[in-house]
């Protein structure tokens, strides 16, 4: 198990199970646990058809960022490139977009959750993170020379998640 900060308030856990029988029943999971605060004060009330709430004040206009985002473009590594180094300690970049306020980003592996499969086809990601505010670059490390793909997509100011980028492909030579 290894277990990262990958936020101010989230923990990441990647459990890696390996059978020493066979290779084909190996899998690996990953984790995100955030911390959620409990409001401290009564949430509001919600406004009637004027617009106002029960105590006769005017509700809070929603986030009005309705800015429709476009894929980033990936830097790298770049599609289908092999790497080299030791420990496999892994920097993916990407070009900014106007109006991201944050990026979330996927890697995929190939072999890690189960044999001759992507984890995405069996409904996860290798590594996934949905708040990346900031930087248009991520590191962390990779377990192994099995085949990679990643992925990136921007949010805008509201929350709302832009186009998902398409996949680039990497691997570790031996």
């Amino acid at each position: 198990m290894f277990l990262k900060r990958s936020g101010e308030y989230e923990i990441t856990a990647q459990v890696l199970t390996r059978y020493r029988a066979s290779t084909e029943n190996n899998y690996a999971k990953t984790y995100v646990f955030e911390r959620v605060d409990i409001p401290k004060e009564p949430v509001a009330a919600a406004p009637d058809a004027a617009g106002t709430t029960p105590n006769g004040e005017a509700a809070a206009a929603p986030p009005t960022d309705n800015t429709q985002l476009g894929a980033p473009q990936l830097v790298s590594p770049g599609n289908g490139k092999t790497l080299y180094n030791y420990p496999r300690k892994t920097t993916l970049t990407w070009k900014a977009l106007p109006n991201a306020t944050a990026y979330g980003l996927e890697v995929d592996c190939f072999n890690c959750c189960k044999f001759n499969q992507w984890c995405s086809t069996q409904g996860g990601s290798w590594l996934l993170e949905s708040n990346l505010t900031n930087t248009t670059s991520y590191t962390f490390d990779f377990i192994g020379p099995q085949p990679a793909r990643w992925r990136v997509w921007g949010i805008n100011a509201s929350g709302q998640p832009g186009e998902k980028s398409s996949w680039y492909q990497f691997k570790y030579g031996r």
